[in-house]
């Protein structure tokens, strides 16, 4: 037997202008087991990436569990048919949905923050996942900014009262996020948040020259200063994706055509599997050796209460056949029969002597005794689990579909 073990990188979040945050784990069979560590990638070099470990991302290592591990087990209670195992299966979904909203930086006031801490620090990643030594050498370097700005006001002083350039803006924000983290006093931590948050929000008190020579000059106005550090940012961005695209060997990509065809065989598969199980997401119906006879359950999952079952021997391919007795009838049985005192379940197919993948005897098949259809024994359990797979492979195929319309729709209207 062998085993797939290594490490890899799980649990994507906070992704936005080419960074963003990933889990090492140790996997087995490509699901993360044990987190070794928390990354924050600067740039995507082909196959490598740049950038520098940070703290513990708790919401990316909860995303790597969530997307990996809470599929799987909301299949297993799923194939459980229980009304507890369905509201699990439903609340891990939906929590693996959740997880997956948490891949991209979301929401205009959240994106505006990851362009000031990239003006403000080098980089899109939040000072608080930051190591202790790497947030000094971020204060020492500010602190450096915010002197050659000469500006007369403490940065509390422009978050209340608005900056009078994007430059004292970035820089006051920065100063004030880390001072949020640094500060001895809760009370002093929790003001420097605020303040640093007005700057991104651009909420500030307008002050007039009456007030003190140093707040005399107007505050520039928030919208100048965003289109400034958005600009700014932007172009940064734009400088370490052409770095990342020129250092990426060239690929072979694959044709439109190519990739709607395969999205369609998979799809395809992937329906005819979810139609053929679709009988095994509810009890299979109970029936009669009349109803055995008749083209009604033919082809789909039914329980065969037998009065007693025996075991007849084999066929020539090696498969195990039973009688189910019912009555003064029969029922031939292929597969194994776990358990002789509950419903044998299993589908029905015709009996024929000319059957070119299981030949029956033909005794057996001219008997008055025996029914026109056996019963082929199959997995309740097994039919569920697939046709929950199969179901969870369309809706990635329709997400799929649906990320590249809005791909090609954002390119479309922001060229680059």
């Amino acid at each position: 037997m062998i085993i797939v073990f290594g490490r890899r990188a799980y649990g994507r979040v906070n992704a936005h202008g080419g960074e963003h945050a990933h889990t090492r784990f140790a996997h087995v069979y490509y699901l993360p087991i044990v987190p070794s560590g928390s990354f924050w990638v600067t740039q995507q070099l082909g196959d490598s990436v740049r950038g520098f470990e940070i703290r513990a991302s708790g919401k990316s290592i909860a995303a790597a569990y969530l997307r990996m591990w809470a599929p799987l087990v909301a299949i297993g209670a799923l194939v459980s048919a229980s009304v507890a195992g369905t509201i699990v299966a439903v609340v891990l979904a939906a929590a693996s949905a959740w997880a997956w909203s948490w891949r991209d930086v979301r929401g205009a006031s959240a994106m505006r923050a990851s362009d000031f801490r990239l003006l403000a620090f080098g980089t899109r990643c939040d000072p608080a996942l930051m190591t202790r030594a790497l947030r000094d050498d971020m204060k020492r370097a500010l602190d450096a900014r915010w002197s050659k700005l000469d500006t007369q006001r403490p940065p509390d002083e422009v978050a209340e009262h608005g900056a009078n350039s994007s430059a004292e803006a970035v820089a006051a924000y920065g100063l004030l996020a880390l001072a949020a983290l640094d500060a001895t006093d809760a009370t002093a931590r929790a003001k420097a948040a605020a303040a640093a948050q007005r700057l991104v929000d651009g909420a500030h008190d307008d002050v007039g020259a009456a007030d003190g020579p140093y707040r005399a000059a107007a505050a520039a106005t928030p919208a100048l200063v965003f289109d400034e550090i958005a600009s700014a940012a932007d172009g940064m961005s734009a400088a370490k994706a052409n770095v990342a695209q020129r250092a990426e060997p060239t690929r072979r990509r694959m044709s439109p055509i190519m990739k709607g065809a395969g999205f369609a065989a998979v799809a395809v598969v992937a329906l005819s599997l979810s139609a053929f199980s679709l009988s095994a997401m509810r009890e299979p119906p109970s029936v009669t050796f009349a109803d055995v006879d008749g083209t009604h359950f033919s082809g789909t999952l039914v329980a065969l209460h037998c009065d007693s079952i025996e075991n007849i021997g084999e066929l020539s391919n090696g498969k195990a056949m039973s009688a189910c007795v019912m009555g003064d009838h029969i029922v031939p049985v292929l597969g194994t029969v776990d358990n002789v005192d509950a419903p044998v379940v299993g589908r029905l197919r015709l009996l024929s002597s000319q059957d070119a993948t299981y030949m029956w005897p033909e005794d057996v098949v001219s008997s008055p005794r025996v029914s026109a259809r056996y019963l082929r024994v199959e997995s309740l359990a097994f039919e569920r689990g697939l046709g929950i797979v199969s179901m969870l492979v369309l809706v990635g195929l329709f997400g799929l579909i649906v990320r590249t319309i809005v791909r090609r729709v954002r390119r479309a209207k922001h060229p680059e």
